[in-house]
């Protein structure tokens, strides 16, 4: 993973590109990120529709992975070596069958496609979160704050799953990934990233899932978007993971008890 997390701090600088073909945040000829761009809620609004878009996540090789859209699943069910999934090792070639085989390189291109998109993400992200304060409207500033950081946290929540030691008492103080909660908005900005634990991750995770629970408590289903049963979803997924099964029990049953869903 070594190669990979060395060009973290290059990937950094690129943010996603929107659906238009048009970058939201574009280098300017001083290699800076026109922020100008986040000044309002339409365009903050774009900008998280971009980050739903990458967390979708589609294929275009060196340049970034599926993630929910393929590999965050598809990746688990190679390395558990699910009969049903099988077929793929011969069809998928060498660096699907890497995981089936638990032979993972540090050079694997589907690795490293997956931490070029959710870096890409979490950094447009984290832009979204610094300007929130363009949001006029406090209902529509909640919403996107707990969108936001909804996002963030199912990323590193899947990266710290398939990338880093398992959470267990014993692994907790292991290194694991980046945590990267300021924005990237000029070249200069860019540091080579030290890794944060296994343990200190989960927190963010949680802590992030916690507060956009807060935030979007009140949206109810909040449409197409993460809701509040969402975040709780993925705090029952992360309580599993910890193997704390009463806390996942309990986010469960916020789900369950609101009698939202049939």
């Amino acid at each position: 993973m070594t190669t990979t997390y060395k060009k973290l701090a290059i990937i950094l600088v690129f943010l996603l590109s929107l659906s238009s073909c048009d970058s939201l945040l574009d280098l300017d000829a001083e290699n800076n990120f026109s922020l100008d761009d986040l000044s309002t809620t339409e365009n903050i609004e774009r900008a998280l529709s971009g980050a739903y878009y990458g967390l979708g996540g589609f294929s275009d090789g060196f340049s970034g992975g599926e993630l929910y859209g393929g590999d965050f699943i598809l990746i688990s069910e190679l390395i558990s070596k699910r009969s049903d999934v099988a077929w793929l090792v011969s069809s998928g070639g060498a660096d699907h069958e890497a995981f089936f085989n638990h032979n993972i390189v540090r050079t694997n291109p589907i690795v490293e496609a997956n931490w070029v998109r959710g870096y890409e993400v979490i950094n447009l992200i984290n832009n979204v979160l610094a300007n929130l304060d363009n949001v006029t409207d406090p209902t529509t500033r909640n919403r996107i704050n707990g969108e936001a950081l909804a996002i963030r946290a199912a990323i590193y929540f899947e990266m710290v799953r398939l990338w880093a030691p398992q959470y267990s008492p014993a692994n907790i103080s292991e290194p694991a990934l980046p945590i990267i909660t300021e924005p990237v908005a000029s070249i200069s900005e860019v540091q080579n990233p030290s890794k944060a634990t296994v343990g200190q991750i989960y927190t963010q995770v949680e802590n992030d899932l916690t507060n956009a629970s807060t935030l979007l408590e009140s949206f109810g289903k909040n449409g197409v978007n993460i809701s509040y049963f969402a975040c709780q979803a993925f705090l029952a997924r992360v309580s599993i993971q910890k193997n704390d099964f009463a806390s996942a029990l309990t986010h469960a049953n916020n789900i369950i008890d609101a009698n939202e869903f049939t």
